[in-house]
Formats: C-alpha cells, sequence, structure tokens
C-alpha cells in the first residue's frame, strides 16, 4: 500500500530506482512517504543535512514526486533603507543624475531585487528629522515601493541619526513576521548630533538583534572614522562600512550589501515543540519525552 522513505536521499537511490517509484506512485496508485531529517558523520562529528538538499533534488524524478520543492531558503527578512537627504546629498547645479541622492535612490531601488517576496522593505529620510517614506511592505508591492523611493526629492537640512536610528528600530521591531532584520543608512557626511545620542542608539539596535551596514560616499577621513564607530557600535565589522568615492558603486555594493552571511544564512538552533493539546493516547507520556 505504501512506500516509506526514511532519510533516503535522491544519491542514496540504486540507478533507475526512482523511474520504478515514480512508476509505482503514478501507474499503480501506490503511497509514498518521505521522512527526512539529519545524520551524523562519525569522522567529522558534526550534523549533516541528508534527504532534502537542494543540490541533491533541484530538477530531480524524484523532487517532481513530492508535493514541495526544495529550495535555496533563506530566513526571511526585514530591511530599512534610511537616506541621507540632507543639502550637501542634493545635486547642488549637477545633473541630477550624478548626484548622491540619485545614486541612494537608485541603491534602494536594486535592492529589491536581490529580496525574496517574503521579505519587507521599508524607506525613511533623515536630515534635520526622520520622515518615513514608506512603512515596512512586503517585497511583493513592489511597485508602490518603488514609487515612495522615486518620490523622494530635495531637502536643506543638516544630518541627524539619532531620530533615524531610533525610528528605524521601533519599526524593525514591531515586524514580527521575520527572522533578521538589517538597516542600511546611505550618507556623505557627519552627523550633527551628539555622538554619545547615535551611538547608543547603534547599540540599542545591536540589542535588538538589528544589523546595520552603512553606505558613505565620498566622505572625507573625519567621517569615515565616524563611521566606523557607528558600525562598531552597532555591532558591525568594518567590513560593514563601504567607502565609495564613485557615486556609479553605490547601487551595485547596497545591492551586494545584502548578500552578507549575517543576513542570508540561516541559523540552526536546537528546536523543541510546545505541546499544547495532548490526544488521550499519549497523555501518561512527559513532554519532555515526547
Amino acid at each position: 500500500d505504501e512506500v516509506v522513505l526514511c532519510n533516503i536521499a535522491n544519491k542514496d537511490m540504486p540507478e533507475g530506482f526512482d523511474q520504478i517509484l515514480h512508476s509505482y506512485v503514478y501507474d499503480v496508485g501506490g503511497g509514498l512517504f518521505t521522512v527526512g531529517g539529519n545524520t551524523e558523520t562519525s569522522y567529522e562529528g558534526n550534523w549533516q543535512a541528508n534527504a532534502y538538499t537542494r543540490d541533491d533534488m533541484y530538477g530531480t524524478l524524484y523532487q517532481k514526486m513530492l508535493p514541495v520543492e526544495i529550495i535555496r531558503y533563506t530566513p526571511p527578512t526585514a530591511v530599512m533603507i534610511i537616506i541621507d537627504q540632507s543639502s550637501s546629498m542634493m545635486a547642488n547645479g549637477q545633473v541630477y543624475e550624478q548626484s548622491k541622492i540619485y545614486a541612494a535612490k537608485q541603491g534602494a531601488s536594486v535592492c529589491l531585487d536581490e529580496l525574496s517576496d517574503r521579505d519587507y522593505v521599508g524607506i525613511m529620510t533623515l536630515d534635520d528629522d526622520v520622515s518615513e517614506e514608506i512603512a515596512l511592505t512586503p517585497r511583493p508591492q513592489r511597485a508602490k515601493i518603488l514609487a515612495a523611493i522615486d518620490a523622494i526629492g530635495d531637502a536643506n537640512g543638516g544630518t541627524i541619526f539619532t531620530g533615524a536610528l531610533q525610528a528605524g528600530r521601533q519599526a524593525l521591531v514591531a515586524c514580527t513576521k521575520v527572522e533578521k532584520r538589517h538597516i542600511i543608512l546611505v550618507t556623505d557626511g557627519k552627523p550633527g548630533d551628539d555622538s554619545e545620542d547615535y551611538l547608543e542608539q547603534a547599540r540599542l539596535n545591536a540589542e535588538a538583534g538589528i544589523t546595520m551596514s552603512i553606505v558613505g560616499i565620498q566622505c572625507d577621513n573625519q567621517t569615515k572614522r565616524i563611521m566606523l564607530d557607528l558600525v562598531e557600535a552597532g555591532g558591525g565589522e568594518a567590513k560593514n562600512f563601504y567607502d565609495i568615492n564613485d557615486v556609479l558603486n553605490v547601487a551595485t555594493q547596497m545591492r551586494e550589501d545584502l548578500k552578507a552571511p549575517e543576513i542570508k544564512d540561516v541559523n540552526y538552533e536546537t528546536f523543541v515543540p510546545t505541546v499544547t493539546t495532548l490526544n488521550p493516547i499519549v497523555a501518561n507520556i512527559p513532554k519532555e519525552d515526547m
């Protein structure tokens, strides 16, 4: 009546067995039940996935038989892009397409291409204050997000980080449908607020599990030092500060930032299920033994 494959990967099957199994299921009408898990390799002493790995399953006949698709999973992520909208980011007589603000907007747009349909994106701008251009929005609503990016205009204020970092944290923490939260700050100048204030906000963000990267456009040496201190306060490393001189490279670096392991990689942790309702058959079995 049924074939049970207990942690059997496609690579474990003898040659031609997948075709026999396919005929058994689709021609004869037999049942197929698969179970996957991990196997311990004694020579390494660690746990490795066995039955359900993309490299082994992708495009195979066995894959086509299953009701789910083996994909390269990345955890759902919420990304808040904070764009410096101060006067120094504007065109200031230059061709608009060569300005820093235009490069930042282009970078925010291409970031959407690196995210999955399970991710969320929000856009904020900062000058003397902080403005939420669009709240964290599901990535499939691409047109709505792009319209908000395109609507970002000129400003004449200063560069104040504290409020923006705080507002970014509040928005990200409130998004409970994701596993990872990330801020990309795009700026060109020294912040005008007290360093103790914005560094404290960066530390609070890190404590909340929020990672941060800074894209610095044509920063002077003093500003670069400030940006590195800010990244470090946010739990990051020097690699999380992108020092960019050519505005044409801003979009590429912002997109590459979202490929970082701390964003893309899955955090493997021990999972302990919580049993809320017990069938009478197993009512006397201690939960810790189940």
